[in-house]
């Protein structure tokens, strides 16, 4: 028992001393004043793996040090702490920033733009894949911890700039030296376009542009390059014994890497399929143009489904008739695949509905599981006189498709197809480049 106490107080002891460098370190403690009056400071830049709170006292640091059985019987709480969640990476940024108003205002809502001056660009993420923090440190100063998954890294100087959460106007700037600046050799990638074959297929990238605008009708290029409102576009084809195959489409980007361990996802199910041509216009934070990225694309098929591959659901209910929810179920295999409507007000307004395919015992798919990496497609849809629904694609993900049907007036029913399948995951090695036609040229 004395043993144990002993050694108990020497790891105490030892964390004590390491929280108390740890909780006295400071590196930044730069100030900016708003006109409003608000003061904003940055505290703190962490780079690694582990990025607990600079605002949290010794005995919070004691905690993170200590065996979580010594932590309980001293009764200690760790501090807070800016997590990475999806395992993407164990190399990113957290930036801590306080807000002090003197003007009876309440905490203004925040994002960063972390610059180069080279017009690349990383900016914190909002819970996506990460966990931030925040909270008060007294009634009228509060603190953020924000993550930050991809930046210039090669950069010698950052320019920090500060925005409203809900705004573009930059409220203010810090200009910092790199915390961790990468020394990697940059990936090489060949020009466009770039080639990789799986199976019996081969999926061809044609052309991927930075700071483009937005155009979901005609899909024109235009340069954009105003904070959180530029996109970027990749372009496929896909081909089958040398012909051009015009049922597939790339859905999603899941995500981009490069050679300093940036990382981000794509983001945004944006896509269209014009003769063969795949265009996917994805929002997810880009990566630094100089470099060639590692992009992996989700394809799957819009139709041409092998008569196994294909599940109808006959007889589906309108929700004005619909007595259950689901309106209507199916079993495949263990899984089942559930059709549920969105209300709406009148049998003239298009109807939505959520389809989903789902373990029989309720919950969802595993990330990484074999099923977790499947697409459902709506392939027909028919009502209860024969005539076939125009219908359009309105969202969803792996497993889970989101639809608006035109459907006539006084149709009853819906025979609803559906093909699954598991997706092609395809990795491309492929340097982007910046699109610079201006706005005004289109």
């Amino acid at each position: 028992m004395k043993r144990r106490f002993c050694v108990i107080t020497v790891s105490v002891l030892i964390a004590l001393l390491f929280a108390f460098v740890l909780a006295s370190r400071r590196a930044y403690l730069v100030k900016q004043t708003l006109p409003d009056g608000t003061t904003l400071t940055l505290v703190a830049i962490k780079t690694g793996d582990k990025h607990f709170s600079p605002f949290s006292g010794a005995s919070h640091h004691v905690a993170a040090l200590l065996p979580a059985r010594i932590c309980a019987w001293l009764k200690l709480q760790p501090p807070d702490q800016v997590r990475e969640t999806y395992q993407s990476t164990s190399n990113y940024m957290s930036i801590w920033i306080t807000q002090e108003n003197t003007n009876g205002r309440s905490k203004k809502p925040i994002r960063l733009l972390i610059a180069d001056d080279q017009d690349n660009f990383g900016i914190t993420d909002e819970n996506y894949y990460s966990r931030n923090v925040s909270g008060a440190l007294k009634p009228n100063v509060w603190f953020d911890g924000l993550a930050v998954l991809s930046w210039p890294r090669r950069a010698e100087t950052l320019r920090l700039q500060v925005y409203p959460q809900s705004d573009t106007k930059m409220l203010a700037e810090f200009c910092v030296k790199n915390p961790q600046r990468a020394r990697t050799p940059p990936w090489t990638a060949p020009p466009w376009p770039v080639t990789v074959r799986d199976g019996d297929l081969e999926f061809t990238l044609t052309s991927l542009w930075l700071k483009v605008g937005w155009d979901a009708r005609e899909w024109k290029l235009w340069s954009d390059t105003r904070p959180f409102q530029t996109y970027n576009r990749a372009t496929f084809k896909v081909i089958k014994d040398g012909e051009l195959q015009t049922n597939w489409t790339a859905r999603y980007v899941r995500h981009i890497r490069d050679a300093t361990d940036n990382w981000s996802y794509g983001g945004g199910y944006n896509f269209t399929s014009r003769a063969g041509e795949i265009i996917n216009q994805f929002d997810g934070p880009e990566l630094p143009d100089g470099e060639a990225w590692r992009m992996t694309v989700e394809f799957s098929r819009l139709n041409g489904f092998a008569p196994h591959e294909q599940h109808t659901l006959t007889n589906v209910p309108l929700p004005e008739t619909a007595l259950t929810r689901p309106a209507a179920s199916l079993a495949l295999g263990t899984n089942q695949l559930e059709v549920r409507w969105e209300p709406r007000t009148s049998k003239t307004e298009p109807l939505h509905f959520w389809a989903e395919v789902k373990p029989q015992k309720g919950g969802c798919f595993k990330r990484g599981s074999p099923m977790s990496d499947y697409r459902l497609t709506l392939v027909r849809a028919t009502d209860n006189m024969g005539r076939n629904v125009p219908f359009e694609n309105n969202g969803g993900g792996l497993n889970t498709t989101s639809e608006k049907l035109s459907v006539p007036p006084d149709a009853v029913s819906l025979d609803l197809v559906f093909g699954y399948e598991p997706i092609r995951l395809i990795t491309f090695q492929v340097r982007p480049e910046v699109y610079r036609t201006a706005k005004t040229s289109r």
